[in-house]
């Protein structure tokens, strides 16, 4: 050991790079085993038991280089550095570490400077923040020729290493470090993604650093080359605003044109007037500060050139690899709407579905707690109105200042009228209408589903069918949830209007009733979840301050909590009082536990109908499920009975 120590004080005053220096202190793999190798030769010893599976006759060690395999656990092997961290169940860091070998000591900083201050004027406050995270360091002897060179750390989206990437100083071309796949996972990341005013995206490390130097109010995030679906298929799930700032030049543009198929809603810079082949970090070599500046604030939506879905490949996986993933839900509020999902909120007309709605938007768009529920995920949220701005307006208003919020600051987005989604030329409308707030929407209301419906019938199955194919058409390209504010049917009360295509295609389904001021919401489906008890609120008169032609004050209404929860007044039809009372007649018989077959009971609803045959079993079906939603019956694999 003391022979290896002195080599390492020799080896820090040639500045040797610190994996050479931890080969030099690290005991020999064949010491570590401490057992007699069989020679096969005089480089190659082995076949004995490997030391981490216990195989036998598996393991190799190769004295000359140092390097390991095992043709059990590990075929591949490693160096003397991976057989000592394996060993110890250390990661290289630490082995460093308890070998006194500080791995984020840098005594070359001088070098790094001189070579980056001279050819890309990085700030040295700046470049110093880069070295001291270890992004940034300097190699003594690098690739064959042993050349001086700079290293770039490249990380995962979660901060760990991913790979390498050297910049030789004798003029040769940069590389990445063998093994590493620059066009998969790894990022060079200047900034802060969370607080960071937008993302934008470049090619370079030095273009990122250039970028990072000129604007520090962005994150500027290089993808190592424009080969980058891969990448930005991971970015697509930050929730922020990207910017393209590609260089400007024909691979640059090419990259920029295959981006929607991955990054929806990124913006790219206009790149007019300036020079061919510019980029980031040749305009801050020109001393072009204001000039990125002004570049990245006049960027420009991409067009869109492809909207329609692509085919895939078909795969499958097997089980295990699906519960690797993290199937936690994504919530935009907590028990009440997970991400890309389809919301039905219905209810008569005048039960204040569109006041409860417009508070549910306003707690995405803000962040704030929706009555009580936290808000996980806060968004842009985008409003189409069925009906005029003003009405839409003048609610909006009356919310938002009964919760003392200054709507200016979110984005909270509002059409000017019904999209009428069944045109098909209407949906291409919305996502251009969209791509211009330059924001992606985490929610896409429609207010109402009639009149935002189009040319069809929402009772007709084709119909209703093609509109949950448009709507679903939005949700896939945004990964947004789609709110529809409908109507009660109109004899059962209960359930919304039109095909059963529309129940079963949503995730959540709330019904609003109303009586005075007293407004309940309760949940009808969750198809994941627990639905959470009923929402009591209440109606509370707003003055919002407008005044109309007369002069006269304007209000509105906003809903709050109503602390009372009194009971829910329940309202029975024609056909849950026929269910009741046939329910009751088939009880009277001897049944299993006094419950009620579904044949049973089904056989004395239809006696007590006077409709057509063809008509019955639709009819029996909702009744059911009004009644098991309003919880007077209780269900136990195809038995009835009342719930007490």
């Amino acid at each position: 050991m003391f022979n290896g120590l002195t080599k390492l004080m020799e080896g820090s005053e040639n500045n040797m790079d610190i994996a050479s220096q931890l080969k030099l202190v690290l005991p020999p793999i064949s010491n570590i085993l401490k057992m007699e190798l069989k020679s096969k030769n005089e480089n190659e010893l082995g076949n004995i038991p490997c030391p981490f599976c216990g195989g036998n006759d598996r393991f190799r060690y190769i004295k000359n280089t140092q390097r390991w395999f095992c043709r059990g656990c590990n075929k591949k092997g490693g160096d003397v550095i991976d057989f000592h961290c394996k060993l110890n169940g250390l990661n290289f860091k630490e082995l460093a570490a308890k070998h006194d070998i500080n791995i984020n000591t840098n005594d070359n900083k001088l070098e790094i400077f001189n070579y980056l201050s001279k050819k890309r004027l990085i700030p040295e406050q700046i470049l110093q923040n880069f070295i001291q995270k270890n992004a940034v360091f300097y190699i003594p002897r690098f690739g064959k020729n042993r050349t001086k060179a700079i290293g770039f750390n490249y990380s995962d989206l979660d901060g760990n290493r991913y790979m390498q990437q050297y910049i030789p100083l004798n003029g040769d071309s940069k590389q990445f470090k063998k093994g590493s796949k620059p066009s998969e996972n790894g990022f060079f990341i200047a900034g802060d993604i969370k607080n960071c005013k937008a993302i934008i995206l470049v090619e370079s490390v030095i273009n990122a650093m250039s970028g990072f130097s000129a604007d520090q109010e962005y994150c500027w995030i290089a993808l190592g080359s424009t080969i980058f679906c891969k990448k930005t298929k991971l970015l697509s799930d930050i929730k922020k605003n990207f910017i393209c700032c590609f260089d400007n030049d024909k691979a640059g543009r090419t990259a920029i044109e295959n981006i929607n198929s991955t990054l929806q809603g990124c913006k790219t810079v206009n790149w007019d007037g300036f020079g061919n082949k510019e980029d980031i970090n040749s305009l801050l070599q020109k001393g072009k500060l204001n000039q990125i500046k002004e570049l990245v604030k006049r960027t420009i939506p991409i067009v869109i050139t492809n909207l329609e879905f692509k085919s895939t490949d078909f795969k499958i996986s097997h089980i295990r690899e699906v519960l690797k993933q993290n199937l936690s839900p994504k919530w935009l509020v907590k028990n009440i709407i997970d991400r890309n999902s389809i919301v039905l909120v219905f209810g008569e007309s005048g039960s204040k579905k569109t006041f409860w709605v417009i508070d549910l938007c306003i707690s995405i768009a803000t962040g704030k707690n929706f009555h009580g529920n936290i808000v996980k995920e806060s968004g842009p949220v985008l409003y189409i109105a069925g009906e005029g701005r003003e009405g839409i307006g003048k609610r909006f208003l009356a919310c938002a200042i009964e919760r003392n919020i200054d709507l200016d600051k979110y984005p909270l987005y509002i059409s000017d009228q019904p999209a009428q989604i069944l045109i098909p030329e209407n949906v291409e409308s919305i996502i251009k209408a969209i791509e211009t707030t330059g924001h992606l929407p985490v929610l896409i209301v429609f207010d109402t589903l009639n009149r935002n419906f189009g040319p069809g019938n929402e009772s007709d199955t084709k119909d209703m069918t093609n509109f949950i194919s448009k709507i679903d058409r939005l949700r896939i390209k945004y990964h947004s949830s789609i709110g529809l504010v409908h109507h009660s049917g109109h004899q059962e009360k209960g359930r919304a209007r039109g095909s059963s295509v529309l129940n079963a295609a949503v995730d959540w389904e709330y019904l609003i009733t109303a009586k005075k001021d007293k407004v309940l919401v309760k949940c009808t489906k969750s198809k994941d979840f627990e639905p959470i008890e009923t929402l009591h609120l209440k109606t509370k008169a707003i003055n919002t301050g407008l005044v109309d032609e007369d002069g006269s004050f304007l209000s509105s209404l906003a809903l709050i909590s109503d602390s009372s929860k009194e009971q829910e007044d329940i309202s029975f039809n024609k056909n849950d009082r026929i269910g009741i009372e046939a329910l009751k007649e088939a009880s009277k018989k001897v049944y299993p536990n006094n419950k009620v077959h579904d044949s049973k009971w089904r056989e004395i609803f239809y006696k007590k109908l006077s409709v057509m045959v063809d008509s019955k079993r639709e009819i029996y079906r909702r009744m059911k499920n009004s009644l098991c939603n309003k919880g007077i019956i209780f269900e136990d694999n195809y038995y009835y009975s009342f719930n007490k």
